[in-house]
């Protein structure tokens, strides 16, 4: 147990995360296995904020209980599946502590966090997930339930051991934003009469209306003295949070292409492929290490890639520059050889770019992404090797398989394509450009077949060896050759960077 520091703040405001909590105030104990999606977080088995189960490995809790802990999140515990604080209840380790970037502690504003943890949370009767909303609550003097372990009351008296539930009601959200300069549209606020109300270690806890998580427990003039309490509104959120989770459905779209030409020379990942220009349709489960990169919120495919091993994927660096500071943005779809539908989709965990990218000369144009959980292999699902040596032939062939577009601008089949192509001479290959230097492998076959938008970052494979990645050309099968990264150049690079 510990005592807490009070952070006072503008207007007798206060989070209400500083420390461990007794109970909420006014609260009655809770039946048993009554709230299963409600966790303790906690430091060398001591509870300081609450959270709320939302899936298998995420836990939603507020920005003032996690910001300490970020550098090392490995320090937070969380306990689920109990109702007490000294016994009982299943313990996961957090892996990630990830604060709302837009965060303020100064004025307590998009006081929201996510925790991950480093194993798959297992369900049962007394641990499930809470729904998160689908529209933004507007209900005002309506019964909300909050449940945690804050103290009784300010400062505290006691812990009981015993999770606490109280009902609240929900105020007008005018009433909510009259409560202090703090309180924005992103919160919601109750208020139901003085003696009930939040307190310290209730912090990250869930508001519950109808079965669904409204809000989070964030701030209040401590604890239940007669003015209204303040939580982070979980819609207000709510993007943000499925792009870490995952939880939007993979909808297909076509959309627009993006080209970018720089003296008719253009990276080829700018938007969703249609096929290799001049390929054929793939066999199923041919190439099991091709992916397709979607972005998150739409679904939609933007570049290819390759299976290096279970948590990585190779493809180039154009492609994914955009998604290094969000990665959960982007997803991995592995396993079918068709854009709508089948295969497995792996969220992103973390991007490297290759620290030597020149978006200008489209230079050293590759980058890893690693993945959120490990590949499970299968017939569909397999890496592809890795060079032990540099590709030295000429005039030799190597299949190219992705989803770019037939032309320039093309269309957009469903089915994975592939090709092959004849990679050229290294000389003709520099003498190709003053962007191509011996970091890159070049092909050329006939007019009328090569890369195109949306290949880029896909494999180029010659003798089960994977030997470039798709960086860029003239659009598309023109008669110039398409310019490859070369993989042995940075295998040094890959090796340092991934790990099973």
């Amino acid at each position: 147990m510990y005592r807490f520091a009070v952070l006072v703040l503008a207007l007798v405001a206060s989070a209400y995360g500083a420390s461990i909590a007794d109970r909420i105030v006014g609260g009655t104990n809770a039946a048993d296995g009554a709230y299963p999606y409600q966790v303790s977080l906690r430091i060398s088995n001591s509870h300081f904020c609450g959270g709320s189960i939302i899936n298998h490995r995420w836990i939603l809790t507020a920005a003032h209980c996690v910001t300490s802990y970020q550098s090392n999140p490995s320090r937070i515990q969380v306990v689920v599946g109990t109702n007490k604080l000294n016994e009982g209840g299943d313990v996961y380790q957090a892996s990630r502590a990830i604060p709302h970037p837009s965060y303020i502690s100064l004025l307590i504003r998009n006081d929201v966090a996510l925790i991950e943890v480093t194993e798959d949370i297992v369900y049962g009767s007394k641990v499930q997930p809470i729904p998160l909303p689908e529209e933004d609550f507007t209900k005002a003097d309506y019964p909300a339930t909050l449940t945690g372990w804050g103290s009784t009351s300010f400062p505290s008296t006691g812990a009981p051991n015993d999770l606490q539930e109280i009902s609240l009601n929900i105020i007008s959200q005018e009433a909510c934003l009259a409560r202090s300069i703090l309180t924005s549209s992103s919160n919601i606020c109750t208020f139901t009469v003085a003696g009930e109300g939040a307190c310290h270690g209730d912090s990250g806890g869930p508001l519950v209306a109808d079965g669904i998580q409204v809000g989070i427990v964030s701030w209040g003039t401590p604890c239940a003295v007669g003015d209204p309490d303040v939580f982070a509104r979980v819609w207000s959120f709510i993007d943000w949070i499925n792009g870490y989770v995952n939880l939007i459905p993979c909808i297909m779209h076509r959309f627009v292409l993006i080209i970018l030409a720089l003296a008719a020379s253009t990276a080829y990942g700018g938007s969703i492929g249609g096929r290799i220009v001049g390929g054929s349709n793939a066999v199923d489960g041919a190439y099991p290490y091709q992916v397709s990169l979607r972005n998150v919120r739409t679904g939609q495919h933007f570049c290819g890639g390759s299976i290096i091993n279970r948590k990585w994927i190779l493809t180039a660096a154009h492609c994914v520059t955009t998604y290094q500071y969000i990665p959960v943005l982007m997803s991995a779809v592995v396993g079918t050889n068709t854009l709508d539908q089948g295969g497995l989709s792996y969220l992103a965990r973390s991007v490297i770019v290759h620290p030597e990218y020149n978006a200008l000369l489209i230079r050293n144009d590759i980058a890893l992404v690693e993945l959120g959980l490990s590949l499970i292999y299968t017939a569909k699902i397999r890496p592809i090797l890795l060079p032990t040596e540099d590709f030295t032939k000429a005039n030799y062939p190597a299949v190219l398989t992705g989803w770019g577009t037939d032309g320039y601008p093309g269309t957009v089949p469903n089915e994975l394509q592939q090709i092959v192509l004849n990679v050229i001479d290294q000389r003709w290959c520099l003498s190709r450009s003053f962007r191509t230097t011996d970091a890159n492998i070049c092909t050329l076959t006939d007019v009328g077949e090569g890369a195109c938008h949306g290949d880029s970052g896909g494999p180029l494979v010659a003798d089960g060896v994977q030997i470039g990645v798709v960086s860029w050309g003239t659009p598309c099968a023109l008669g110039e050759p398409d310019v490859f990264t070369r993989v042995w150049s940075f295998i040094d690079w890959i090796t340092e960077n991934i790990s099973e």
